[in-house]
């Protein structure tokens, strides 16, 4: 018979007890903890943490609400994102309702095309100049967790106050609309080939490329609000990279920020989006984006780099582009002319490694991205 447990891990420690029943129907009590099989701690739901309380301001009604989690994989859950059995209480702790987000699984995987090897029979030297074969590896199955919790910039008295990520919440029900359902925020994901591009090799070094390697990885693609039975009721899609929202609520306004970066081409971009529960409007306000774009990223070692720049340079302004390593060190310097959208910088020299690239006019950043050198 197949077992469902709902663990404590703080009861756990403090108590030392545990009450579980093996294969045979038995119980094991007090301090000799059960020994759970594979199937078993499959199944195993650990409490992520103690009961959280939604903020009145955004209950039915100003309520009283608390929640808590139990979630399939303690371990794979981390930073701000959870998934898992939602159960809520009144201020009495009587359970009201409960729903289920599951985690979706995702497998990363690598596509390999390489060109056959041939010997010379009369040297016997080998060249991998033959047809070109396909093969494709995968990596383990992974499972992901979709929810994401909101922080909160808001002001008392006039001053500026962020709430710390300790107080981030999860669950709504009044923010975004006013109806009894509640609200989270959720990630999706999708399988997708890595911006960094394909990687070529010459095996043979006979200045032809005979392997070319293209990795495709799991990437957060959007970020959407749901409410407790599944309905999307709105979505921000992602351009660069993953999503982290941000609540602000000044002068009796709501705002939400979305801010993404790209961990591999370090390009990020930030949306706005106002907020009117009264109407269950969430609309479009401005998005602003990094705009020095460096191309290719990765580079090959020795290769050339094209730098997008942004409109600017009116006459009088100096502009100039520099290269710095990552301690801080000046490895290059380019004027750039009034008017001018691209340059090409040569990399030769440049040990693999992460460097950063910075506009600078009249001596002052305004503008910095960086790339990878291979």
């Amino acid at each position: 018979m197949k077992k469902s447990l709902l663990i404590s891990v703080a009861c756990l420690v403090a108590a030392g007890e545990l009450q579980a029943q093996d294969g045979t129907g038995t119980e094991a009590v007090g301090g000799d903890a059960p020994v759970l099989s594979v199937t078993d701690m499959a199944e195993v739901k650990v409490m992520s943490e103690v009961p959280n309380f939604i903020p009145t301001t955004y209950t039915k009604g100003n309520r009283i609400l608390f929640y808590t989690v139990a979630t399939d994989y303690p371990f794979m859950s981390s930073g701000n994102a959870i998934e898992g059995d939602f159960v809520i209480y009144d201020e009495n702790f009587e359970e009201i309702k409960s729903f289920n987000v599951p985690s979706p699984e995702f497998t990363a995987y690598t596509i390999i095309r390489r060109r056959g090897a041939v010997t010379d029979p009369g040297t016997g030297v080998v060249t991998y100049t033959g047809e070109w074969e396909t093969a494709r590896e995968e990596s383990i199955p992974g499972l992901y967790s979709p929810c994401q919790s909101l922080s909160l910039r808001t002001e008392v008295e006039g001053r500026s106050i962020l709430q710390s990520n300790d107080v981030r919440f999860v669950l709504t029900q009044t923010l975004f609309n006013e109806d009894e359902k509640f609200e989270y925020l959720y990630e999706t994901y999708e399988v997708k080939e890595s911006p960094s591009g394909k990687r070529e090799n010459d095996r043979d070094g006979d200045g032809q490329i005979d392997e070319v390697i293209s990795y495709y990885g799991v990437y957060p693609t959007g970020l959407e609000i749901r409410q407790d039975d599944g309905t999307v009721i709105f979505r921000h899609d992602n351009e660069y990279g993953a999503g982290d929202a941000i609540l602000y609520y000044v002068g009796g306004k709501t705002f939400m920020v979305v801010y993404e970066q790209s961990s591999e081409t370090y390009r990020y971009k930030y949306t706005v989006y106002s907020v009117a529960k009264e109407t269950s409007d969430i609309s479009y306000v401005k998005s602003v984006s990094g705009r020095l774009r460096t191309y290719p990223n990765p580079v090959r070692k020795g290769g050339m780099v094209t730098i997008e720049l942004p409109v600017g340079g009116t006459s009088g302004v100096e502009r100039d582009v520099r290269i710095t390593s990552m301690d801080g060190r000046t490895l290059m310097r380019k004027q750039v002319g009034a008017g001018e959208r691209t340059i090409q910088v040569p990399l030769q020299g440049m040990a693999s490694g992460v460097y950063n690239f910075t506009l600078t006019e009249n001596g002052r950043a305004v503008e910095n991205n960086r790339i990878i050198v291979r």
